[in-house]
Order: structure tokens, then sequence, then C-alpha cells
């Protein structure tokens, strides 16, 4: 299971997405970001929504099955990185929650979406061994070169 030490996906980027997860307010919007993940670092280049099938989707996700299998192979045929997934919290705690926890498939990183105060702050996380969640730091601008 990797380590992750930081996150950086771009301030535009992070805008796109939020604006998404507010559109679809009041559910829960949900996907997949793609990108490199490397060295202990997470370089997000996109992202893609899938469709949130949930019986209570104003409090949970589910990925439509057929949306989420258009979105693997679209990511495939355009050679394209999983490097995490996302999903809004319209209200509430910007930490993964107990249901959260049970649906991690264990791959990649975590992504919310915090709208719960309007603002719509991201938060990266990672899972360790023994299925603890950890905050990963989460940059929005490149990181200075040395050069």
């Amino acid at each position: 299971m990797a380590f992750y030490r930081e996150a950086y996906m771009p301030n535009p980027l992070r805008t796109e997405l939020v604006a998404q997860c507010r559109a679809r307010l009041p559910y829960e919007a949900c996907g997949v970001i793609y990108g490199l993940a490397e060295g202990g670092r997470i370089e997000a280049a996109g992202f893609s929504l899938v469709r949130n099938v949930s019986a209570s989707p104003e409090t949970s996700f589910r990925f439509e099955a057929d949306d989420w299998i258009r979105v693997w192979y679209d990511m495939q045929k355009n050679q394209r990185n999983l490097v995490g997934f996302f999903h809004s919290h319209p209200s509430g705690s910007c930490l993964p929650s107990r249901a959260d926890g049970e649906g991690w498939i264990g791959a990649g990183s975590y992504w919310i979406v915090d709208l719960s105060d309007g603002s719509g702050q991201l938060h990266a996380y990672g899972r360790t061994a023994d299925r603890g969640w950890y905050a990963i730091p989460l940059a929005g601008s490149p990181p200075a070169s040395d050069g």
C-alpha cells in the first residue's frame, strides 16, 4: 500500500471539481481522479464524474456500474492512471465517514469536497496498513523548482 506525502491539484482543476460538485447539490457527487502517483506524491491531471445511484444520494454515494465501466475504459483508452476517488459532502464533516471506510476498495487516494460551509474545501486522504485514515497535504500550485 502506497504512502502519499503530498498531493497536488492545479487550482483551475480544483475550481472545476468544486463547481461540478456544487452543481449536483443537494446530492453527493462522485467520481475518479487521474494523473500520476509516484515517489509518495500524487499529481492530479483531471477527473471524471460517475453517476451516483445511491438510494440516499443526499448522504451517500454509489457508482452507477455502466457509468463506472465507461469512465474506466475511457481512462484506459486515453492512457490515464487512476490515482484516487472523490465524492462531495454536502453537509457534515470533511473527514471520511464510517461508510466511506467500509466502501473503500483499497486503491489510490480518497478525496472529499467539503461543501458544508459553502467554501468548497478539498481534502485528500490515504489509508494505513491497519485501515486508518491519514490526511495527505494538498497543494494547489506546483512546488518551486531548485533551478
